[in-house]
């Protein structure tokens, strides 16, 4: 959904409308709404060619990912931890 979201503002700050953006990928305006509703999964083809029409060397979406830290404590049998 970020890459789709990445691939509209690309498209908003070019002041092209999914038209314009459809004739320069030269597609259909409806795979153009289909990759921007963020459900698509994209080929690294198809993300060279986005790119190469922004004038990009590639499109980068970066995510910070949470990671939970868990403690385990271990009781031996007189209830010292170990």
């Amino acid at each position: 959904m970020k890459l789709a979201a990445k691939i509209d503002d690309l498209r908003i700050g070019k002041g092209w409308n999914k038209g314009a953006f459809a004739k320069e990928m030269k597609r259909e305006p409806t795979v153009i709404t289909k990759w921007l509703s963020g459900t698509h999964n994209f080929t690294a083809d198809t993300l060279s060619e986005i790119a190469y029409v922004f004038g990009l060397e590639e499109i980068q979406v970066s995510e910070n990912k949470v990671i939970k830290e868990y403690s385990v404590t271990i009781l031996k049998k007189n209830n010292e931890s170990c």
